[in-house]
């Protein structure tokens, strides 16, 4: 009886723990509730008035211009001054949550992009850094593994830590049937990982990457719920045709959805359901694809199986300006976008026809932003203007409203 009086402590501090415990692994293995969204109507200044899902206000406003600078570009880009973001693009990771030692990784380790990160600072330029992958088979694995998961949220830490980064963009692509379950364990996974950087970083943001077409097909993302735990949804507006498609055509058409099976106001329209404008951002291409085609005729032209290749603007603005290519610029009124076309130089009957952005269809992608007031645009990918200055001239010299509302 002594030693049961004397020790009489242990048995509600065991039952606390237990319970602790119980907690721990609840939160982490189980399904996050969130508030219901109210249904609101937002006025559109160009479609009317539509229904969206409300799902919460930003904590500041996100007006900004977001650069991505992807690795190979790193010796071939001039910063602009409208750029108010720059993400790092990219370090891949695998499965297991580890963070590859490829060559993005070299470089992003070396002195040369301390420098980049030297020439930010001076700029005041926030600095962010893209995590991908897409290999949907990792992606599966990384899902499976809750222990690979923490391993990845902790490597973010100490690489938000080490340069003391204002953002982590994640741009995880999977290719496939998603289930119910894999998605609730996704969305747990980004509940996680921006408890950690609010808790300790509250100046870091959390960006997301999505397809244009994300908000109505199956797939990773649960934006009601996600649109309340990220600061940014980044919607990918590009590659509605690729490399690969059997007929040549936009890769980021504005409009004509019934013409070219989607395009990037329908789809930003649908994503508005469940995401506030605010924290929507629009992906702009600095590029585009060709092919080597059957015809000139944008109507009635085939593609060449695997003749399909990027046509950045600076390839674009080259091939234009060379007498020797005979090319001619074209504007496709339907999806906003110009396009060139040019004769084989060795089959008389076989054509070229390339799309890309130039300033007229960039300035209705602005537009577009500034229309559904959405947070700012992105660029993918910085250095793809090459020498040519004539994109960033149509942001900066104001025609994109939101730049009075940056920094």
């Amino acid at each position: 009886m002594k030693k049961v009086k004397q020790y009489w402590f242990i048995f509600p501090l065991a039952f606390v723990f237990s319970v602790l415990c119980f907690l721990f692994f609840y939160a982490k293995k189980t399904k996050i509730t969130y508030p219901v969204a109210e249904q609101t109507v937002i006025e559109s200044q160009v479609l009317g008035s539509y229904e969206r899902e409300a799902s919460g206000e930003p904590e500041e406003a996100l007006n900004i211009v977001y650069g991505f600078l992807p690795y190979w570009n790193v010796d071939n880009y001039q910063l602009h001054p409208a750029v108010t973001h720059l993400s790092y693009f990219r370090l891949a990771v695998n499965g297991k949550g580890q963070i590859e030692d490829d060559a993005a990784y070299q470089i992003y380790q070396s002195d040369h992009y301390k420098q980049i990160l030297a020439q930010l600072d001076r700029n005041k330029i926030k600095v962010e850094l893209t995590i991908f992958t897409s290999h949907s088979e990792e992606i599966e694995e990384l899902l499976a593994c809750y222990e690979c998961q923490d391993y990845l949220i902790d490597r973010i830490d100490t690489l938000v830590s080490e340069n003391q980064l204002d953002g982590i963009n994640l741009d995880l692509e999977y290719l496939g049937y998603v289930s119910e379950e894999q998605r609730n364990v996704m969305t747990n996974f980004i509940y996680r990982l921006q408890s950690m950087l609010k808790r300790k970083y509250p100046r870091t943001r959390l960006s997301l990457d999505v397809y244009g077409g994300a908000a109505n097909m199956n797939n990773l993302w649960d934006f009601p719920k996600l649109s309340m735990i990220v600061d940014r949804v980044l919607v990918m507006g590009y590659d509605y045709k690729t490399k690969k498609s059997s007929v040549p055509g936009p890769t980021a058409p504005t409009l004509g959805k019934n013409v070219w099976g989607g395009d990037i106001w329908e789809d930003i329209r649908s994503l508005l359901r469940f995401v506030p404008s605010d924290k929507v951002i629009l992906v702009v291409p600095f590029y585009g694809y060709a092919w080597i085609t059957t015809s000139d005729n944008l109507d009635t032209a085939k593609t060449y199986p695997d003749t399909g290749e990027t046509l950045t603007y600076r390839g674009a603005q080259n091939i234009l300006n060379d007498p020797e290519m005979n090319a001619q610029e074209r504007w496709d009124e339907r999806s906003l976008t110009p396009y060139l076309v040019f004769p084989d130089q060795e089959n008389s009957e076989r054509w070229h026809i390339g799309f890309f952005e130039n300033a007229r269809s960039l300035g209705y992608k602005i537009d577009l932003v500034n229309q559904l007031d959405l947070g700012g645009m992105a660029i993918w990918a910085l250095g793809y203007e090459g020498e040519y200055r004539e994109l960033w001239d149509v942001i900066a010299k104001g025609e994109l409203r939101i730049n009075s509302r940056l920094r």
